[in-house]
């Protein structure tokens, strides 16, 4: 946990070795670190994924991001902190869709404008784009991209959207949506800590 900005970065990530025993506790560990900083930066709380490195991984931030979100509301403290994510995972309009259904006032995919960028640098976006054109109009195109799944269903203000939840979990074990999607609905079972560990495991690699 770093203190940056008035708001607090919590690191979300995982040591390699026994991955498998610390992903089951780290979604715990995080919990009781965004409580705690409510009591030093009330204002914000930053999840983060800078610092996977050789030896780390990184909790996937949808799952992060909701952990959080749904422990502060069972505690009755959400209202007191706002969530945002900075993360390599979001590129989509769905993916940037479900943070914020989840708990995210603000999304950075700083991994997705940095590649924007890299693109421009070799040429491949036209020899008139620059590397703020390109990043403007793909945030541009998430954003209405947004705003259209708010529409289609009968949202019309982020706030309204944001934490609501109104999304269907496919493939995930009933264990982990009512620890960490909570209120979710589900009717088919499907992964859990462990099989999303090894995905962690898989990407790191």
């Amino acid at each position: 946990m770093e203190e940056a900005g008035g708001a607090v970065r919590l690191v979300s990530e995982m040591r390699l070795p026994g991955l498998f025993r610390a992903i089951s506790c780290t979604p715990m560990r995080s919990l009781a670190v965004a409580f705690a900083a409510l009591a030093l930066a009330p204002a914000a709380s930053a999840w983060t994924t800078f610092a996977g490195g050789v030896q780390n991984t990184v909790v996937p931030s949808l799952l992060a991001t909701s952990a959080v979100h749904n422990h502060l509301v069972r505690e009755g403290t959400r209202l007191q902190a706002g969530i945002v994510v900075e993360s390599g995972e979001p590129r989509s309009v769905h993916s940037i869709a479900t943070l914020v259904g989840y708990g995210a006032a603000a999304v950075n995919p700083y991994l997705m404008l940095e590649t924007l960028a890299e693109l421009v640098e070799l040429g491949w976006l036209g020899d008139e784009m620059t590397p703020d054109q390109a990043q403007a109009r793909a945030t541009k195109g998430i954003a209405k991209g947004l705003l259209k799944t708010m529409s289609k269903m009968g949202i019309s203000t982020v706030p309204s959207y944001c934490g609501a939840q109104i999304f269907e979990a496919v493939g995930l074990s009933p264990a982990l949506v009512e620890q960490h999607f909570t209120g979710t609905a589900t009717r088919i079972g499907g992964v859990g800590l462990p099989e999303i560990a090894e995905g962690s495991i898989a990407r790191h690699a």
